[in-house]
């Protein structure tokens, strides 16, 4: 059974109480699930602790293929999960204001906190985001993409396209961005309640 720290975070484990214990793939650490465990001992009723490991899209940079320049993997291996498709998000607010006319690093952070708004309603974090594919109009602004991009993700990075396009659907907008994101049974749930 392989420990990888840099795929996820732990926040349960799963315990058969005098049989064996059981570390999913994706957990942070043995030594952290030991203290889990040990901190926890006294209030949990020993017969049976039944907690879960909570994934993330397991981005990676394959050996042989040019390391991503930017806040993205060269590819991503897909969790389980309910597969949420975002549609392509554009630099409004929810009363359709654009927000960050002309200011590229704005209306990238008013994309990126829609799609989290998204996520958010429907149990979501930014890191059960497995791919985003990305439209701008002026590929001189790409640092600055990336610059806000690195506010939201942390590595392993989703995988990621990016698309130079000649417009959007209002002349205003200089960014779009639809995502695709896995998120875990335990944490999936209606967006209206």
């Amino acid at each position: 059974m392989k420990l990888m720290p840099e795929m996820a975070t732990l926040e349960h484990i799963t315990i058969w109480y005098d049989q064996f214990l059981v570390i999913p793939d994706y957990c942070v650490s043995l030594d952290l699930s030991m203290q889990i465990l040990k901190s926890h001992l006294n209030y949990l009723n020993p017969a049976l602790i039944l907690m879960e490991v909570i994934t993330m899209a397991d981005g990676f940079n394959a050996p042989g293929v040019v390391k991503p320049f930017g806040i993205f993997s060269g590819a991503a291996w897909q969790p389980e999960g309910k597969v949420l498709h975002i549609s392509g998000q554009v630099s409004e607010d929810e009363h359709g204001t654009i927000v960050g006319v002309g200011d590229i690093e704005a209306q990238t952070r008013q994309v990126l906190d829609n799609i989290n708004r998204i996520l958010d309603s429907v149990g979501g974090r930014m890191a059960d985001i497995a791919k985003v594919t990305v439209f701008i109009k002026d590929m001189t602004m790409l640092d600055q993409i990336h610059q806000v991009r690195s506010e939201y993700f942390e590595p392993p990075y989703p995988a990621s396209s990016l698309v130079q396009v000649v417009d959007l659907v209002k002349p205003e907008f200089l960014i779009e961005i639809e995502a695709v994101a896995v998120i875990p049974l335990h944490r999936a749930k209606d967006p209206g309640g």
